[in-house]
């Protein structure tokens, strides 16, 4: 259970915390000018919801995975952030948009697998039953 919501946080804040890095890097490689960075709100939530579309089947494949390897050994924080960087990888590939054609254009992917393997490891310093309630109270 616990590795489940390790999975569950860290896919929930990569996606929320990836655009953040994503859409100034966009606005700073195509000279955009301050009109367009006016929609950075609208760009971001643009990116949540594109972003839960394509990881969703990254979601549910480490929920799978956890259930049927975590009496193993070697399933642990680094399997699991592994995993989720090839899903990341394979999920972009799957685009219409050939994100493989040239090196700047593994930003994208690049970044998400980042903050996916970074929350993998640093999930067990947050206490997330509590924070869990907090967000619970909030509504």
């Amino acid at each position: 259970m616990k590795n489940d919501m390790r999975i569950t946080f860290a896919w929930a804040g990569t996606l929320l915390l990836s655009p953040i890095i994503l859409i100034p890097f966009l606005l700073i490689s195509t000279e955009a000018t301050r009109f367009e960075i006016k929609d950075f709100f609208t760009a971001y939530f643009l990116f949540i919801i594109i972003g839960i579309l394509f990881a969703i089947p990254m979601l549910l494949l480490l929920l799978v995975f956890n259930y049927y390897f975590q009496k193993h050994n070697w399933w642990n924080k680094t399997t699991m952030s592994s995993f989720g960087t090839v899903f990341i990888f394979l999920s972009f590939l799957m685009t219409t948009q050939n994100f493989y054609s040239d090196l700047k254009s593994f930003v994208f992917p690049g970044i998400y697998s980042i903050f996916f393997i970074i929350l993998t490891i640093c999930v067990h310093k947050i206490n997330l039953y509590k924070l869990r309630n907090k967000i619970k109270k909030w509504f």
